[in-house]
């Protein structure tokens, strides 16, 4: 057996995979971040990953408060390097970067990094005061107090309050059966007449189906905005404006689904289907008990693509529904955002909340959708 030599290759592209990879978690992290955080850590300066809690000694125990205002230290500090050293400044703890205990970085007025250089605290002026507000115990009375930063604390705390917030006042609950029902119907009709066309496009012969075919394929050329003016009002014309019918019947074909099984059903083996034929199977049972079972793999994948398009839909919905009954998801997700402020927690606390049956459908049919990259690879 044959040893595999090591390549200094293979290993940096490993390694620069994996820097693309973390890359690519980065936002979806920060996101998980921000909905366990409070509303106050969302633009702190400088942004900080993890959740924290901002709480104020009391006696022997800590109590949770908010920062309103900080003002900061005048400190007495001496540069240490560059051609200023030996020099005394009184500048403000917000120009410091680092730790009393050891030699820190004082960024000038300028901000540039040639201007850092190392200095030392020798007294201070005026300590940091800190205006924070105190919730009083029955959550109906607030008390402001001026502390100093000996007195504060920051403990990591994760608030998986927002979740249970965000499901409240968006009316989760409502908009997760309107899109799970419109998801799940609209995926197995669409799979299902995508299927049934499939079949007749590629596995029955008669007079101009590749030409029927290619005009069928070129409507995939024409841009949704397009028909989406006559398709509302056909639907507004035969009253199915804010119903789930609405919802449903204009999204139930598709151009490109058929596409996607007809090129399957291509490669199939025609001898299973003449010996389907010659045991007196009909074009129905040769579609339903013999060509859907051996397309799994291509009818998952469409199934996936089908359902997390659907799901997330956003423009048909907002332009067929009225009713904050008949809702989805994308739509609900719009209350959180304001003309003037946009409630950021909430609104990331509600989309990991709407993204979680896209990763429950992917994870179900993965398996299936990596055997149809397989099979659509391998030619013969």
């Amino acid at each position: 057996m044959m040893k595999r030599r090591f390549s200094w290759g293979n290993l940096l592209a490993h390694l620069a995979l994996t820097a693309v990879g973390v890359t690519m978690l980065l936002p979806f992290l920060w996101m998980v971040m921000t909905a366990l955080k409070s509303p106050t850590e969302v633009f702190s300066v400088p942004p900080v990953w993890l959740p924290r809690q901002l709480q104020l000694r009391d006696g022997d125990s800590w109590r949770d408060v908010e920062l309103l205002s900080r003002r900061p230290a005048r400190l007495e500090v001496t540069i240490l390097e560059g051609v200023c050293a030996g020099r005394s400044e009184k500048i403000t703890d917000r120009r410091l970067k680092g730790s009393a205990a050891h030699p820190l970085i004082w960024v000038d007025e300028g901000g540039s990094a040639r201007q850092l250089r190392a200095v030392r605290i020798d007294s201070v002026d005026a300590p940091a005061r800190n205006r924070v507000l105190i919730a009083g115990g029955d959550d109906t009375s607030v008390e402001e107090r001026v502390v100093g930063d000996s007195e504060l604390r920051r403990v990591v705390r994760f608030r998986f309050s927002n979740f249970v917030e965000a499901w409240r006042e968006a009316r989760l609950a409502r908009a997760y059966f309107n899109s799970l029902l419109v998801a799940l119907a609209v995926t197995a009709g669409q799979v299902l007449t995508s299927a049934m066309a499939a079949f007749a496009f590629g596995r029955i012969v008669f007079r101009g189906r590749d030409q029927l075919f290619l005009v069928y394929l070129a409507t995939l050329m024409v841009p949704g905005s397009v028909t989406m003016i006559p398709v509302f009002i056909l639907v507004r014309m035969l009253g199915l404006c804010d119903t789930y019918a609405g919802l449903i019947l204009p999204p139930l074909f598709s151009a490109y689904g058929t596409f996607l099984l007809r090129q399957f059903f291509l490669m199939l083996p025609k001898e299973i289907e003449q010996a389907a034929e010659l045991d007196g199977c009909g074009y129905w049972r040769i579609f339903w008990n013999v060509v859907l079972p051996m397309s799994r793999p291509a009818l998952a994948t469409l199934a996936i693509f089908t359902f997390i398009g659907n799901w997330r839909s956003f423009m048909w919905p907002l332009i067929v529904t009225n009713r904050a009954e008949m809702r989805t998801l994308p739509l609900s997700l719009i209350g959180f955002q304001g003309e003037y402020m946009t409630d950021w927690t909430l609104l990331m606390a509600a989309s990991l909340l709407t993204i979680i049956p896209m990763v429950i459908v992917f994870l179900w049919g993965q398996r299936h959708f990596v055997a149809g990259i397989q099979l659509g690879g391998v030619k013969g």
